[in-house]
């Protein structure tokens, strides 16, 4: 899946989607940005969270396990990048 441009982020996409539960998130920002990735369950509950940290600018790729503790269905994945969101739609099939 993958999702338009914005002002601190281009080529963004999670693979394999849908997934066993081992997701890369692959993402070029385009300038050093503060970040942090959160996912929601169906009902709006966080699940998983990162803490916000600084990124260099460049292309990034981030491994994302949750194919212990997760079940199956669907969940949205959201990227804060400075003060904006990205959020897609991910699935995960066990």
């Amino acid at each position: 899946v993958g999702v338009n441009e914005n002002k601190y982020i281009k080529n963004f996409s999670v693979k394999p989607n849908p997934s066993d539960g081992k997701f890369i998130l692959e993402y070029t920002l385009l300038i050093p940005e503060t970040l942090s990735i959160s996912i929601f369950d169906i009902t709006g509950n966080e699940v998983y969270h990162t803490n916000s940290e600084m990124q260099d600018s460049g292309t990034h790729n981030v491994n994302l396990n949750l194919s212990e503790g997760y079940n199956t269905g669907k969940y949205f994945l959201k990227m804060k990048i400075g003060n904006e969101f990205i959020s897609v739609p991910i699935i995960l099939i066990k």
